[in-house]
């Protein structure tokens, strides 16, 4: 039992090909640590007196995409992992921002990307 739940939460190691490893471990960190934020976040809600409407259910989706996530990574699509990883943290400074009550700024952040990779937004 222990030693199924070791592999699990182990990075996948790539023989011959370092740099891969290392992305995959920084990768597999990220996500555990993200999966355990996420996991203690939702706990925590069963417990809250108030809460927005969408929280829950946004945990709850951001929940299921970091697992996605972490599949896409044990298969071996470490490219596609951490591009996931990227537009994780992407919409979570937005969530952050939107929650914090500062759209605007999220909505520049959001142009600024867009035209920084000259990409048409209109």
């Amino acid at each position: 039992m222990m030693a199924s739940i070791k592999k699990w939460l182990a990075p996948p190691v790539f023989e011959g090909d370092e740099e891969k490893t290392r992305r995959a471990s920084f990768l597999n960190i990220t996500l555990l640590s993200s999966l355990s934020f996420l996991g203690l976040a939702m706990f925590g809600l069963l417990f809250a007196a108030k809460t927005r409407a969408g929280i829950g259910f946004t945990l709850s989706v951001l929940f299921c995409f970091v697992l996605l996530l972490y599949y896409l990574l044990h298969h071996r699509k470490i490219a596609l992992a951490g591009i996931g990883v990227m537009i994780l943290a992407f919409f979570g400074v937005i969530l952050v921002e939107i929650v914090n009550g500062h759209g605007s700024s999220s909505g520049y952040l959001g142009l600024s990307v867009c035209d920084h990779y000259g990409g048409d937004v209109v």
